[in-house]
């Protein structure tokens, strides 16, 4: 099977290949909350919270880490967690992508 068929966020085949410690970084995923409402009918997640699965990054690490992902020559980010929507400054996060020219 070839990566370019596998989904968002895989390299490409050439890429793959051709990837060191110097290539840029394209693509990149922030985990935002562990906070998960449970109301996916897809997700194969935990059923009970504890208090370890209540977490969020903390808003100023989240924008740091951003940023310098952008100054890297960010193309694309993948918001995740347990429920990104559930992260309270995951519209802030959006907009400095958008401003920082990031495509998806």
């Amino acid at each position: 099977m070839s990566l370019n068929n596998i989904g968002f966020y895989t390299l490409s085949d050439k890429r793959a290949k051709e990837v060191n410690s110097c290539s840029p970084m394209w693509r990149c995923e922030m985990i935002l909350t562990n906070k998960c409402n449970f109301k996916c009918p897809y997700c194969r997640g935990l059923q009970v919270l504890d208090e370890d699965c209540t977490k969020d990054m903390d808003f100023d690490i989240a924008k740091s880490t951003l940023n310098n992902w952008i100054k890297q020559g960010l193309k694309n980010v993948r918001f995740s967690g347990g429920e990104p929507t559930l992260y309270p400054y995951l519209k802030d996060l959006i907009t400095i992508a958008k401003e920082g020219k990031v495509e998806e």
